[in-house]
């Protein structure tokens, strides 16, 4: 009789000390007799393998030939029966979600890190750890029981702060929870939350911002020229648009799905350069002595309150949007002044 030991050690899987199969973000590696073989994996928009296929004959083109597995998936995520094939090659468990299935006792749940999920009921097999953040929602619910509008890459929460391309820039799941930025965090976002992050107040916006039920994209425009509001004639510092928005006709209450908030970079260093020469105010308070990381931070706090549910309600019922946006910014502004002199 003869055994095998098969050693995994992070995305590698040696058998008797060979490496065997290991996976990366365009798809896996794996031995066959002839070497080792590249397979590619097509993924849909929210993560979910639905083709892998290889250059056999590297002669730079797939023919039908070459595909080795197709999957298609209900909305939460349960395969299609019927005519999703293992066409060639071995059977690998990855799948809804870049996933991997896990079918010991047949339960043929998926694998998320932080949760098991059964997607044939469409829910978490165990309760949400962040369950305090999401009040609301039952602690089994997937992506806000919106799969083809949301992520959950961890099963700790669904994406929050976005990149363009709907990349999670920021993940409060890393570090045992403490949260961390992902690999798609650049160095600008890295410096925009560090701007925030300055005091009490912007670092409750900014836990406001990485834990939200909506996507926001965060941009720093640096190409705009300084704009002004053409009816007050008031510098326009940032903008916020809540692109999607789901409404209860019954109720009224709103929930924003998806933002998008631009921080105008041009404006911001020339209200910071007018105040070497007049007092500047943001809701009668003096931003005189800031730098410009400070009034950035103190614009992108005032900016994340428009993503919010209750300030896109009191829009649609002709109340003042900007007057808990104009509140939370001066309590930075306060607040950065407290530290300077401390």
């Amino acid at each position: 009789m003869f055994f095998y030991v098969t050693d995994y050690t992070g995305n590698y899987i040696y058998k008797n000390g060979n490496l065997e199969f290991f996976n990366h973000p365009e798809g896996y590696v794996e031995k066959e007799a002839d070497g080792y073989k590249y397979v590619y994996q097509f993924k849909d928009h929210l993560g979910n393998i639905r083709l892998s296929y290889k250059d056999a004959d590297k002669n730079g083109s797939i023919s039908q030939s070459e595909i080795i597995e197709e999957k298609n998936y209900y909305p939460f995520g349960m395969t299609h029966s019927g005519y999703n094939s293992i066409l060639r090659g071995r059977n690998h468990n990855y799948g809804f979600g870049g996933k991997e299935e896990q079918s010991e006792l047949s339960l043929e749940w998926l694998d998320f890190s932080a949760r098991n999920y059964d997607s044939a009921l469409g829910r978490w097999m165990n309760i949400d750890p962040l369950a305090e953040a999401y009040y609301e929602w039952s602690p089994y619910n997937y992506s806000y029981n919106s799969p083809l509008k949301f992520t959950d890459p961890t099963g700790m929460g669904p994406e929050d702060w976005v990149d363009k391309n709907g990349n999670l820039v920021y993940d409060p799941s890393l570090n045992d929870g403490k949260g961390g930025f992902t690999e798609h965090a650049t160095n600008t976002d890295k410096n925009i939350a560090r701007s925030l992050r300055q005091t009490e107040e912007g670092e409750a916006q900014f836990q406001e911002l990485v834990t939200s039920e909506a996507q926001i994209q965060v941009e720093l425009d640096s190409d705009s020229p300084i704009k002004t509001d053409k009816k007050t004639g008031n510098v326009i510092a940032g903008e916020t648009n809540n692109s999607e928005v789901e409404q209860d006709l019954k109720t009224g209450d709103v929930k924003v799905l998806k933002s998008k908030i631009v921080l105008f970079e041009k404006t911001i260093d020339a209200v910071v350069d007018a105040t070497e020469n007049q007092t500047v105010e943001v809701g009668g308070e003096s931003i005189n002595g800031l730098n410009f990381s400070e009034v950035l931070g103190s614009v992108f706090g005032h900016e994340i309150e428009h993503t919010t549910n209750e300030n896109e309600k009191t829009a649609r019922t002709n109340g003042n949007t900007e007057t808990k946006p104009v509140q939370i910014q001066v309590k930075i502004i306060q607040q950065l002044k407290k530290n300077k002199k401390n």
